[in-house]
């Protein structure tokens, strides 16, 4: 039976993903920074192929033991989805370039591209060292096509990026790495 780790899953586009991977019979484990939301996605799921595992992506130093974590539920994990994503308030209400601050651009990178980064890392030193085949799939959005001028779209640009560069580097690992972008979603 294969096994996907999905990050920022206890809503959105990644509970959606935990749904349609248990319908296809995986074992499904959703990542999240909040142990009680993770619990309740779990429990609305109702499968006993659903577990989850504490990890906030923006802190990097979390990724390694937090894979680890995940092989150690179900065994190895041959799918990831690097989901995990924010959306500032200065992006979401559209602060002119001219007013945006170090604070949300810092906060948007570490989770969006940073995050992102160090979880693939953690992800594919762990699946090159334990022999797994398998996928990585990045959520790069819509908006990595978009011009870039704030932290979210430029994020995003740098998530398509990675996706790209690393699906050659990680080919000869026989990990197949893609990215999806989504539009906005409710």
């Amino acid at each position: 039976m294969k096994t996907v780790c999905i990050t920022g899953a206890n809503k959105g586009i990644g509970f959606a993903c935990a749904k349609q991977f248990l319908e296809m019979g995986y074992r499904v484990i959703l990542a999240g920074r909040n142990a009680e939301r993770l619990q309740a996605a779990v429990a609305r799921l109702g499968s006993d192929r659903a577990a989850y595992v504490v990890w906030d992506v923006s802190d990097i130093h979390q990724a390694s033991s937090a894979i680890a974590a995940a092989h150690e539920l179900f065994g190895d994990v041959d799918t990831f989805i690097n989901n995990a994503g924010i959306v500032t308030e200065e992006d979401i209400t559209g602060k002119d370039f001219l007013e945006k601050t170090e604070e949300a651009w810092d906060a948007t990178m570490n989770t969006n591209l940073k995050g992102l980064f160090f979880a693939m890392q953690a992800q594919a030193k762990y699946m090159i060292g334990h022999g797994i085949e398998g996928h990585i799939v990045n959520v790069c959005s819509e908006m990595s096509f978009r011009p870039a001028y704030n932290a979210y779209t430029t994020s995003k640009w740098g998530a398509r990026g990675l996706t790209m560069g690393l699906a050659k580097r990680l080919a000869k690992d026989a990990i197949i790495v893609n990215g999806i972008a989504p539009g906005e979603t409710a």
